[in-house]
């Protein structure tokens, strides 16, 4: 028999080394800017969450994808720094995306790894346009260094690709035709990073920035 749903899900969304909750939920851009506002009233995430389902304030139809995309956006930006929550709450929107973009690296490694070892290498190459053949190859790699990667379901592996590639486009690294765009990051998002210490600016590979 065939895996069941559920069981691909968890297949796809724990591999030794990396978490794949992405293959669930792309850049949850509204979702984390209003989480982030929330927070910053309440200063609680449990009066967060208990707001955001007893009032389906991601207004998602069901309970069960409701828990989900607030457990997701959740687990990304509660690993954010006062500074940076504030920016994520406040900002403008190209902010708040490169916010939630530096959180997506913070949390999955594949992910960040992708931006560093394919896309700022591109840019060095003078090479702007993002392919499916560039992931195949990027993953194929890293399924040799883990074997549980090597083994998820082709329909999980898929998802993986079409939402990374969403977030790319989402988050302004890329456009909707998957070439790197002319991306300046925001001054205090860059120092931001920078004084945090915990990534390096070049998961924005910018063709303007040159990292």
């Amino acid at each position: 028999m065939g895996k069941t749903t559920s069981q691909v899900n968890r297949q796809s969304q724990e591999v030794k080394g990396y978490t794949f909750g992405i293959t669930a939920a792309a850049l949850l851009y509204r979702d984390s800017v209003l989480l982030a506002q929330l927070y910053l009233e309440h200063r609680d995430w449990n009066v967060v969450k208990d707001a955001v389902i007893k009032d389906n304030l991601l207004q998602i139809r069901t309970l069960v994808a409701q828990k989900r995309i607030y457990s997701e956006a959740y687990t990304r930006i509660k690993q954010l720094s006062e500074e940076a929550m504030e920016i994520l709450a406040n900002g403008t929107r190209e902010e708040q995306c490169q916010i939630i973009w530096y959180a997506i690296c913070m949390k999955y490694d594949f992910v960040r790894e992708f931006a560093l070892e394919v896309l700022a290498e591109k840019v060095k190459r003078h090479e702007f346009e993002v392919t499916i053949s560039d992931f195949n190859l990027y993953y194929n790699t890293k399924a040799e260094l883990h074997e549980k990667l090597a083994g998820i379901a082709e329909g999980s592996r898929k998802k993986l690709q079409t939402n990374l590639f969403r977030m790319l486009v989402s988050s302004g690294i890329t456009d909707s035709e998957m070439k790197l765009r002319l991306l300046i990051v925001s001054p205090r998002v860059r120092e931001l990073i920078i004084k945090e210490g915990v990534l390096t600016p070049a998961i924005f590979p910018s063709v303007v920035m040159g990292y």
